[in-house]
C-alpha cells in the first residue's frame, strides 16, 4: 500500500499502441493535483479524496479494416497482462 498526501505534476504526455486493439493512444495533461490517496497494488484499487485536473487532450485511434484484415486476431499471440500480486 502507498499512501500519498498532495502531488502536482505539469505537462504530463502519454502515448501507447498495443496492435491489434489500439492503433494509438495519447493524452496531455496541463496541471493535475492529487490529494490524500491511497494506492493498494494488490487490489489494484487507488482511494483518491481530490484529484483535479485544469486540462486534458486525448485520442485514442483502433486499427484500419486494412490492418485487422491483413493481421487476424488469432494470427497474433496474446501477451499476458502485466500485474502486481504483492508489493513490498
Amino acid at each position: 500500500t502507498i499512501t500519498v498526501g498532495n502531488v502536482t505534476l505539469e505537462k504530463i504526455r502519454y502515448t501507447m499502441a498495443m496492435m491489434p486493439v489500439i492503433d494509438s493512444l495519447g493524452v496531455e495533461i496541463g496541471r493535475a493535483s492529487l490529494d490524500s490517496a491511497v494506492i493498494d497494488l494488490g487490489s489494484q484499487q487507488i482511494d483518491v479524496r481530490l484529484l483535479a485536473v485544469d486540462s486534458l487532450q486525448g485520442a485514442y485511434f483502433t486499427p484500419s479494416a486494412e490492418y485487422l484484415a491483413a493481421h487476424p486476431a488469432d494470427s497474433i499471440a496474446a501477451a499476458e497482462p502485466d500485474s502486481v500480486t504483492s508489493a513490498p
